[in-house]
């Protein structure tokens, strides 16, 4: 990465007793912006690897990131090498959420055997949600064929991104297969207004 911006800077050198949230487009820089902050944080803050959480929201992302923090504690000659790095705190959301309810699900009054949703399980949910869709479940919810272009325009991902968006909320609910299937996942609400022609 060529120098930093001003923002990139003040989110290398921000205080180390506050949270620090990088938001950014693709390509924007954000995974450099994280590694030399955790560079920062090890070698200016006194920090060590297992007292720096990192979260981001893919297990791709996740892998990119721990391997340039690696990349760059080891171009700035710190003294921690790959087993310091390899129990520090880099995951999802979604991991990190489900160690943290793994390990404290008693003290959190939940139960320890709760399965969370896999990669897997959200696949499975959303191909059946896709193929109930397409062979008519949608006549149970629209009084329009939302598949028919002259009345639905695909614009914003058409009716599969509420499919995605369904799959992606309930991975993130950690919603247990059961439920997902006895629960009216709409609840209450005007089904219709999520797809309107």
């Amino acid at each position: 990465m060529i120098a930093p911006n001003l923002a990139q800077q003040r989110a290398i050198e921000a205080p180390f007793d506050a949270p620090v949230r990088i938001v950014a487009g693709a390509g924007t820089g954000k995974t450099e912006v994280v590694s030399r902050r955790y560079v920062e944080m090890l070698s200016i803050g006194g920090l060590h690897p297992d007292e720096i959480l990192v979260l981001t929201f893919s297990e791709q992302a996740a892998a990119e990131m721990r391997a340039r923090i690696f990349r760059a504690v080891s171009d700035a000659g710190l003294r921690y090498n790959r087993m310091d790095l390899a129990g520090a705190p880099i995951s999802t959301f979604h991991a990190f959420g489900s160690r943290l309810m793994r390990d404290h699900s008693l003290r959190a009054g939940v139960d320890p055997g709760l399965p969370f949703l896999t990669e897997a399980d959200t696949v499975e949910i959303m191909n059946g949600a896709i193929n109930a869709f397409l062979d008519g479940g949608y006549e149970e919810v629209y009084d329009f064929d939302p598949l028919d272009k002259e009345v639905y325009t695909w614009e914003s991902g058409g009716p599969m991104a509420v499919a995605i968006a369904l799959a992606a909320q309930l991975r993130n609910q950690a919603a247990e297969e059961a439920d997902i299937a006895a629960r009216n996942l709409y609840g209450s609400s005007d089904r219709r207004a999520v797809l309107e022609p």
